[in-house]
């Protein structure tokens, strides 16, 4: 609901050149940055893991319902559990990023 009050995804409220505050990169070089950080990475959902293909020490973050679980990826391919979950928060499903 607040993305459509603000008329996203049309007229996203961030800009493309949006840069933390006292960031030290330039606008050129904060784009390389996240497009390196973002690149080459691959998410494999299956009914109660995902498989992760990413650099090591990337970010895996996992959720079912409300209930988050992050940890940085070991190796080039990780096999990550989605959180356990009560029988009601297991009916709004799960995912990764």
């Amino acid at each position: 609901m607040a993305g459509r009050e603000r008329a996203w995804p049309e007229k996203p409220h961030w800009t493309t050149s949006a840069r933390p505050a006292h960031c030290r990169l330039d606008e050129t070089a904060y784009t390389t940055l996240l497009r390196d950080r973002v690149t080459g990475s691959a998410l494999d959902a299956k009914p109660d893991h995902v498989l992760v293909s990413t650099s090591p020490g990337t970010a895996i973050v996992t959720w079912t319902g409300r209930k988050l679980a992050r940890q940085l990826a070991g190796v080039e391919t990780n096999q990550v559990a989605y959180p356990d979950a009560d029988d009601d928060e297991a009916k709004h499903g799960h995912g990764a990023a």
